[in-house]
């Protein structure tokens, strides 16, 4: 799904419904055509997971909740205690359905795991809930299995664990955003606040939670055990929720946007 997608289910979710002129004034905004935010309401309307409630007025559906819900899937795992055992999820799928392979394994690094072997993905956390709900998607129930337990006369060390999750082309990235939100969106944001531009600063309220959800597909957030002594992936992911949930400070609360941004 792409980002606009789940921008527009995660909009949905905060309010009872959204006309079509209102997310065109959001995206356009955000530099979308008028077309393409009409294709994207289209689209999202196909697949069931919008509705439309009224004239030019839509309402996120079960079904939108349910897979945004499922898209979402990583929640905050710095700081929660790892119990060593290890989530292996091993499969079997013929080259005829290789686009749904080729999904799942994508959708398994998204959620933190890491190839063991060529069809074999481990993971330190229990994404158990996750991956069924994956799988009845793909509908390959009967072509996975997933297993909880411990490695005999092995071990993933800090070392192995780096090259496993790539975490040298993830440090480079938290350094990457950090300068980013340093140096071009805060300083953006405090010029905006000074104008009291509320479109503006919901703008870049969407352009945080972007960035943010770019980081939290690439970060498996591994236990402490697993990770350099010098990572930077909370302080990271804890500095865009800080900003993130506290932005609505800044519009007064009869402002349109106030009530996505309020943090519930």
């Amino acid at each position: 799904m792409l980002s606009i997608d789940k921008q527009m289910l995660f909009l949905l979710t905060r309010v009872p419904s959204i006309t079509v002129q209102r997310f065109i004034e959001i995206y356009t905004a955000r530099g979308y055509s008028q077309q393409s935010v009409r294709n994207v309401l289209s689209r999202l309307k196909g697949l069931g997971y919008i509705e439309t409630v009224e004239r030019s007025n839509y309402a996120i559906t079960d079904h939108g909740r349910r897979t945004l819900s499922a898209i979402a899937g990583k929640g905050f795992l710095y700081g929660a205690e790892w119990d060593g055992q290890w989530q292996l999820v091993t499969f079997e799928i013929p080259d005829s359905e290789r686009s749904k392979r080729y999904q799942l394994r994508n959708s398994l690094i998204n959620l933190g795991f890491a190839p063991l072997y060529k069809n074999t993905f481990i993971s330190p956390w229990n994404y158990v809930d996750e991956v069924n709900r994956l799988t009845v998607n793909l509908e390959l129930q009967s072509n996975i299995t997933q297993m909880k337990g411990s490695f005999q006369h092995f071990a993933i060390t800090r070392e192995l664990a780096a090259k496993m999750w790539n975490l040298d082309n993830i440090r480079a990235i938290q350094k990457e955003k950090i300068l980013w939100f340093y140096n071009e969106y805060m300083p953006a944001v405090e010029k905006l606040k000074e104008e009291g531009n509320a479109l503006q600063l919901f703008i870049r309220y969407l352009e945080l939670g972007e960035s943010m959800s770019e980081y939290i597909i690439l970060d498996p957030m591994l236990p402490a055990e697993l990770l350099p002594p010098d990572w930077q992936g909370q302080q990271v992911l804890e500095l865009f929720y800080r900003n993130f949930s506290t932005l609505y400070h800044c519009i007064p609360e009869d402002a349109y946007y106030y009530a996505f941004m309020k943090d519930e």
